[in-house]
């Protein structure tokens, strides 16, 4: 194993490097170093795990021993860019409701969604093509490894998005509106797009079933189905529903 420390003034903490396993043989080195730094200088500690390949019940101590120690002092200690099966242990011990936890995913973000495919369907004006997008979101879902249930959630989310625009959102019978899937690495971003006039809706994450009006009833299932929605209302160009859904860290790590 091989520990690197450094201080970082900015924000006022230890960044421990680890690499490779920290078991009942390298615990206690481990703890060294961290007891150490604090020595040298009381501040918050931030584990990058990212070369971390293995941790155990020792070296889960050693965090807990040594987080009692910077809670004196009013410090934390964070733990950011660990793998799914040392998150797992986290997880399973309940330690990550005592540590601060940034998953490994986030360091990876901006590498990550630098790479997508795309697909763009322009679909016309009726309400029989809805299940041809449904059948088309199917495939695309499934291809990215999302779950069975996840699939059946963005396929109702899309079909929701699909019929708004075929009863508000197109201002001529013979226009086609437009949808496009943008394929990440870690997430599928779908876009709907018309020419109608729209409609008003400031906030969806704020609206409540009980404030619901007629064709407002979907947008608060795609709302509630995705994990991030957007509507960019234009009078002039249209509507846009912009939705997206993250694809599970254990799928995204065996894909990177």
């Amino acid at each position: 194993m091989e520990i690197n420390k450094v201080f970082n003034e900015k924000v006022e903490s230890w960044v421990i490097d680890i690499i490779g396993e920290l078991d009942i043989y390298t615990s206690p080195k481990f703890k060294e170093v961290l007891i150490e730094a604090l020595e040298e200088k009381m501040g918050n500690i931030i584990i990058n795990g990212r070369d971390l390949s293995y941790i155990d019940s020792t070296g889960l101590g050693v965090l807990i021993s040594v987080l009692k120690k910077v809670k004196e002092s009013d410090k934390t200690i964070t733990i950011e860019s660990i793998k799914p099966n040392i998150k797992k242990l986290f997880d399973l011990t309940s330690l990550d409701k005592v540590f601060v936890i940034k998953e490994w995913l986030i360091e990876m973000v901006d590498k990550i969604e630098s790479k997508f495919d795309s697909i763009k369907l322009s679909v016309p004006n009726k309400a029989e093509f809805v299940s041809v997008i449904r059948l088309t979101t199917s495939a695309i879902a499934s291809r990215m490894g999302f779950d069975i249930e996840e699939i059946e959630d963005i396929k109702v989310a899309i079909a929701e998005a699909s019929t708004n625009t075929l009863e508000h959102g197109l201002d001529n019978e013979e226009k086609n509106f437009d949808i496009d899937f943008d394929m990440y690495p870690n997430k599928l971003a779908i876009t709907v797009k018309d020419t109608g006039k729209g409609f008003n809706l400031d906030n969806v994450k704020d609206l409540k079933i009980e404030e619901l009006g007629e064709g407002k009833l979907g947008i608060f299932i795609i709302n509630s189905l995705m994990d991030e929605v957007e509507i960019v209302d234009d009078i002039e160009s249209g509507t846009e529903i912009r939705m997206i859904k993250y694809i599970k860290d254990d799928i995204i790590w065996q894909m990177i």
